[in-house]
């Protein structure tokens, strides 16, 4: 039993490290911006107005493919995030389409997946303390940010930016 387990462990590395060490480099043309792919945690209510605020001020042609990530019952956030991509996508990008995805589904880093950064905003509703969430993922992520200054108070990660919607 335990044979078969180590092997499946080493067959299992073994493949990881194959796709990892097969994934070749894109290229990109000489004088074009890099690009980036940028996926968005869309809740329920008015942080998922929040979200699209934010996302109101990039460059689309530098963020793309756009993902939005829902909950699986979250209609409405689905239907503001496709109206939203209507509203600033160029009609270039709506013939030729797969521009943005909305998606319930989180991809696995074990598949071969690059390693994204992850940014965490806290909402602007959030005055005087920390939501859960905050307080569960402010240390697992790259970068996390408030909108408060006295949210930062007792934190020991964390950056003030002010007003980002």
């Amino acid at each position: 039993m335990f044979s078969t387990v180590v092997i499946l462990v080493a067959t299992l590395f073994c493949y990881r490290l194959h796709i990892a060490l097969m994934r070749r480099p894109r290229l990109r043309p000489k004088g074009s911006a890099p690009t980036c792919s940028l996926a968005v945690f869309l809740g329920s209510g008015g942080h998922t107005s929040e979200a699209l605020q934010m996302l109101s001020a990039l460059d689309f042609g530098r963020y793309t493919p756009r993902r939005y990530i829902i909950s699986e019952g979250d209609h409405l956030s689905a239907e503001k995030a496709a109206a939203f991509e209507r509203t600033k996508s160029s009609p270039e990008s709506v013939k030729t389409g797969d521009r943005y995805l909305i998606t319930t589904i989180p991809r696995a880093r074990f598949l071969g997946l690059p390693s994204p950064r992850v940014i965490y905003v806290e909402s602007f509703a959030r005055v005087n303390s920390l939501s859960i969430s905050a307080r569960l993922l402010r240390l697992l992520v790259d970068r996390f940010v408030v909108q408060w200054p006295q949210l930062l108070q007792n934190q020991k990660a964390g950056e003030y930016v002010g007003c980002v919607i």
